[in-house]
């Protein structure tokens, strides 16, 4: 009687079984590729977020160059190329192009502002604009709308009338949009990784409820079957149908049955891994595990004992690799420039309050370097963006090899950087480092057969005797960046400013 009952409802427990086990593995795919776009429209929202402050830098950049600049050709290429191998770049050559290079600034600014308050476009979510995102902001382009105003004489007419007008209005809201900016971008920055772990705890509670299912109808399964009514191969069957890995362990941790998705993870196949003991499969949570091909993979493990006297536990495997990939992408995102790799202003702050907080205990001082490309604009127009863009790598590049232990070289805007040097012994030795990076800059770049001339503009300023906040030093730094522009360029300055 009890054979024939067997005979009956083994091909309706499997079809019920994998019915459910398909279900809550679909469920689990949907789970990841969601977890996916997320990270994506996150990384983007907080893209257009920092792009801003770039923009805004390079807005009032522009402005500043536009107002001393006279009239004179743009477009003359074969000048230009002559110019740069000679270094010797009249000022009132690119007027045109830097007009035409701040009104295409004000309007991307102008567009960043729109895309962000309405969402849903360019990738951006609706979830990370919440009531404060929008307060930020409605204040933002409260504060921008003069601006952007104050450009509309500036399209038509490029004089110095309109353009004094312009720099006018932005002097006087300048400081208000560079504050505005920092805190959206600081609120965005907090509320992605809010989201990021609200995603990460969706992930985990998706894995765990996939565990308990196949957990449950594994036991149920076990446990109807243990007369013998369900043969080995019908278990190995019944687990190739599910795709998450799943092994079988005894009370002394070997593998008695494994599937061929665990066999893929652990990097061996099914059989192979039958009676093995592999290391760290024992413990619940997250597993390093260096494959036999020397392949290093994350995996995330969860236990659940069957109910048989055999004392076997069950065990699902999930290869989280690329997850935790993403999580780093994302935290890269956020702290570093993505062009050269150098931290970005936001890192940059925080490793200034660091090496002033160890500066203040051992009573030593902190000198900051503002570097600016004398010729960058010249090359970006004449040579196109993608020089452009080599240019500022290899201007990274050399930074790079002259800082020291514990100094901090970083990418704040456009073609401005900024050195942080920890230890300083006074002014002196600030101005002896300040020349050991225009002396790594002297040497022309070679592209494409040209030699591009790097020369730059540096100013210096001192923590605590020329400022002791960050903003005010790094003022000082640009006010004595542009005295040395003013006095031809290529050459270190302090700012005489009290």
């Amino acid at each position: 009687m009890l054979d024939s009952r067997l005979r009956f409802k083994p091909p309706i427990a499997l079809v019920i079984v994998i019915g459910l086990l398909t279900a809550s593995t679909l469920a689990l795919i949907a789970v990841a590729v969601w977890l996916g776009y997320e990270v994506k429209t996150d990384a983007a929202c907080l893209n257009i977020a920092t792009q801003q402050r770039a923009l805004l830098q390079q807005i009032v950049l522009d402005a500043t160059r536009l107002n001393t600049l006279p009239q004179g050709p743009a477009h003359d290429t074969t000048r230009i190329f002559k110019l740069l191998h000679t270094a010797e770049i009249p000022q009132g050559f690119m007027r045109d192009a830097t007009r035409e290079e701040l009104l295409a600034n004000v309007h991307l600014f102008d567009d960043n502002i729109t895309t962000l308050r309405l969402g849903g476009q360019k990738d951006v979510q609706n979830h990370l604009i919440d009531s404060t995102a929008r307060e930020l902001l409605q204040t933002l382009a409260q504060t921008w709308a003069p601006v952007l105003t104050a450009t509309i004489p500036l399209r038509s007419e490029d004089s110095f009338a309109n353009v004094e007008a312009f720099k006018r209005t932005l002097s006087g809201q300048d400081q208000r949009l560079f504050d505005s900016t920092n805190r959206l971008t600081s609120r965005l920055t907090n509320d992605v990784w809010d989201h990021s772990d609200r995603v990460q705890t969706a992930l985990v509670l998706g894995q765990t409820l996939a565990f308990l299912t196949t957990l449950t109808l594994l036991g149920a399964l076990f446990y109807y079957y243990r007369t013998g009514a369900l043969a080995s191969k019908r278990i190995q069957n019944l687990l190739e149908a599910i795709s998450a890995g799943v092994c079988l362990i005894d009370n002394r941790n070997r593998i008695v049955l494994a599937n061929q998705t665990a066999g893929s993870i652990l990097g061996w196949s099914s059989n192979a891994l039958e009676g093995q003991v592999v290391p760290g499969l024992e413990k619940e949570g997250l597993l390093e595990h260096q494959t036999p091909a020397g392949q290093q993979i994350h995996i995330q493990i969860s236990h659940g004992p069957l109910p048989a006297p055999d004392r076997l536990t069950v065990l699902t495997l999930h290869d989280i690799t690329e997850h935790i990939k993403h999580a780093e992408t994302l935290r890269t995102l956020a702290d570093h420039d993505p062009l050269t790799g150098l931290p970005n202003r936001r890192l940059f702050e925080d490793r200034f309050g660091v090496a002033v907080a160890q500066a203040t205990r051992v009573r030593q001082h902190v000198g900051i370097a503002l570097l600016d490309l004398d010729n960058f604009k010249s090359i970006n127009d004449s040579l196109g963006h993608a020089v452009g863009d080599r240019v500022l790598q290899a201007v990274s590049q050399r930074l790079a090899a002259c800082a020291r232990g514990g100094d901090t070289i970083a990418r704040i805007g456009g073609d401005e950087f900024v050195c942080i040097f920890t230890a300083i012994g006074g002014r002196e030795h600030l101005a002896a480092l300040g020349q050991r990076l225009l002396n790594n800059l002297a040497q022309p770049l070679e592209y494409d057969g040209r030699f591009l001339p790097l020369p730059v503009s540096i100013g210096l300023a001192i923590y605590p005797d020329d400022a002791e906040e960050v903003g005010h030093l790094l003022a000082r730094a640009d006010a004595a960046m542009y005295q040395a522009k003013q006095q031809g360029g290529n050459a270190t300055r302090f700012s005489s400013a009290n």
